[in-house]
This record gives structure tokens, sequence and C-alpha cells, in this order.
């Protein structure tokens, strides 16, 4: 059986005021146990994808975050 799903984005775009979007249609998935690195460029959207996942900023497209115990659901912090 494979581990859930706890971060699912989709089709996820975002940006800035009237500037073009820095994100542009991105897709992952993560699930338990698995390790995910963001790297790039300086510029390339790595901190407005980490907004977009603390919903920090507006974003089109889909994300679902599971709560890691689902009976008891919090909030977390992000540490830029």
């Amino acid at each position: 059986m494979s581990s859930p799903v706890i971060i699912a984005a989709s089709e996820v775009s975002a940006g800035y005021g009237r500037n073009p979007p820095v994100l542009h249609d991105i897709s992952f998935s993560l699930r338990h146990g698995e390790r995910l690195a963001i790297i790039g460029p300086n510029g390339c959207g790595k901190t407005t994808l980490l907004r977009v996942l603390a919903g920090i900023i507006p974003y089109r497209g889909t994300v679902h975050i599971r709560p890691a115990d689902p009976d008891h659901p919090r909030a977390g912090t992000l540490i830029e």
C-alpha cells in the first residue's frame, strides 16, 4: 500500500501584481516519507511557491495540504 499524499499541487500559477506570473502551471505531489528539494536560480519562483503553499498569496490552480493529524489539524510555521 502506498503512503498518503500530504501535499498536491495541480496547474498552479502565481505572480505579483500586474507582472507576468512567476509560476506557470506547476504540478507535483508529495507523499508521506518523501523529501522534496526546491532549487533554482534567483527569481525562478522558489519563494513564490512556498508562499502559495502557506496561503500567503493568491494563485490559480489547486493546492491540497493534508493535516499531519486529520483529527487534530493545526497551523504550521513557514520559515524562509
